[in-house]
């Protein structure tokens, strides 16, 4: 995917996107000094953003998209519960999560809603 730059960088499996999660997005992998530094937020219309990364109540998550697919991952430092999901669609739901969420994971959609 030449045309997305970076975005077609790298690519993997949804397994490895889930692996990567349990490491709370790489966060568990780097000194304790920068962890937290990453974990600084900034409050934006998606949740309070930080380094590559966006807290949604308990959850740590971050997402991506290009044309013909999406892909999220989610992890809860406190639980240790991951979510991620991958969909090959231009057309249909902008958010997997919105439709499946509720049933599939909560508590995540939960955090994600800003009304609670």
């Amino acid at each position: 995917m030449e045309w997305g730059k970076e975005g077609g960088g790298a690519y993997s499996t949804i397994g490895d996107l889930a692996k990567w999660g349990g490491t709370c997005l790489g966060t568990n992998l780097l000194p304790a000094k920068v962890a937290a530094q990453r974990l600084k937020t900034t409050k934006i219309d998606a949740g309070n953003y930080g380094l590559g990364i966006i807290r949604q109540g308990d959850w740590l998550a971050h997402g991506g998209q290009a044309i013909g697919y999406q892909a999220n991952v989610a992890c809860n430092p406190k639980t240790g519960a991951v979510v991620a999901y991958a969909v090959n669609s231009t057309e249909g739901p902008a958010d997997l999560a919105t439709y499946l969420g509720p049933v599939a994971w909560p508590e995540y959609s939960k955090a994600k809603d800003p009304t609670g």
